[in-house]
């Protein structure tokens, strides 16, 4: 969750803005009364007149029903300079939706005894010297009081810094060392408090990714996820044109470095009514919990999170009292809108409170 233009630059690829054909219906995955309905209609338009209004080239979408998977389906193409088209399986980056998946595989960490969301972080790290009184606990809930937000990535090709390198801000790292920038216990978005615990958890347990496959990963079914790109995975885009090189690279793992499907995260969130997941719940500010935004009372209360990565916008949600909930990615920079407009419309069909975030 970053401002990323300015690190766009000018040099993306000339091929020319959504110029592909809209790919047959049964391409996309699988057809139904909601699904129809969905692409017949999102903020008064047809879908694919939405998707090249925001110049949104692909959108995948999830529907979860009581805690499960209802359906899911792609739409357009996954790369506007080959014009394949998104399907089912098409996996996108979830950007800082990869949060929710490092708090869950800390907090089923924590669960075990392996490591303790209330201990000085100090404790676990052994390649950097972290501000005094920090826990893992503040860090996935955004309270530790520490800066950088977000992460632009790093272009195909550019060498890739280490974790300690990217905590102390020096060459090849791309952004600033991560300090402490407010005073600790009030909400502070920061990116770079994730990347404090995953090199926590690394040094401690092992490698992150491998943390995160053991934990959550494999035991919620999650085969088309992970940390490198897939074969035929969505190519971020920017007003329509490919991000060169496709995408960008993210060693910040645990804060941006998912690639997931829709389907795939439907599961996560749907599975976010276990105990260790409880946890993440409740709030530990306003609007959040341990990796996840949440909002709403009662019949309206609703968790998910939204991401943010160069050519890609993501967004999912879930009600806590009926297990209902959605997933949206897209391989667009003006993504965020169209998610928010098929949210809308899938609430609306649904007969649910409220969507967003």
């Amino acid at each position: 969750m970053i401002r990323l233009a300015a690190f766009l630059g000018a040099a993306l690829l000339p091929a020319p803005a959504l110029a592909c054909a809209w790919p047959a219906s049964e391409l996309g995955g699988v057809q139904n009364v909601a699904t129809r309905a969905l692409e017949a209609k999102v903020a008064g338009e047809p879908l694919a007149a939405r998707m090249r209004h925001h110049k949104v080239p692909g959108v995948g979408v999830a529907l979860i029903r009581r805690g499960a998977l209802a359906w899911a389906r792609g739409w357009g193409v996954r790369d506007a300079a080959t014009c394949a088209p998104v399907t089912a399986a098409t996996a996108f980056q979830a950007a800082s939706i990869s949060k929710t998946v490092a708090a869950l595989t800390i907090v089923r960490l924590a669960g075990r005894g392996a490591l303790d969301l209330d201990t000085d972080v100090a404790r676990y790290l052994k390649r950097w010297r972290p501000p005094p009184g920090l826990t893992l606990r503040a860090l996935l809930g955004h309270t530790a009081g520490l800066g950088v937000h977000g992460f632009p990535g790093y272009p195909q090709g550019a060498p890739l810094p280490t974790l300690p390198q990217i905590l102390d801000g020096t060459p090849p790292a791309n952004t600033e060392a991560v300090r402490s920038a407010t005073p600790p216990g009030a909400f502070s978005y920061s990116g770079g408090g994730y990347e404090v615990a995953e090199l926590a958890v690394t040094d401690a347990l092992g490698p992150y990714p491998a943390l995160a496959e053991a934990e959550v990963l494999r035991p919620l079914g999650m085969t088309a996820s992970g940390f490198v790109a897939p074969p035929g995975a969505a190519r971020g885009h920017a007003a329509g044109q490919v991000v060169p090189g496709g995408w960008h690279l993210y060693p910040e793992a645990a804060a941006a470095g998912l690639w997931t499907t829709p389907a795939d995260l439907a599961r996560l969130f749907g599975s976010l009514n276990s105990e260790a997941a409880r946890e993440m719940i409740a709030r530990t500010s306003p609007g959040y919990g341990l990796g996840l935004e949440i909002a709403g009372k009662g019949a309206t209360l609703r968790f998910g999170h939204r991401g943010s990565n160069v050519g890609y916008r993501a967004l999912a949600m879930i009600f806590a009292e009926t297990g209902d909930g959605l997933v949206v990615m897209t391989n667009g920079e003006e993504g965020a809108l169209l998610a928010a407009e098929i949210a809308a419309a899938l609430a609306a069909a649904q007969g649910w409170p409220a969507a967003g975030l």
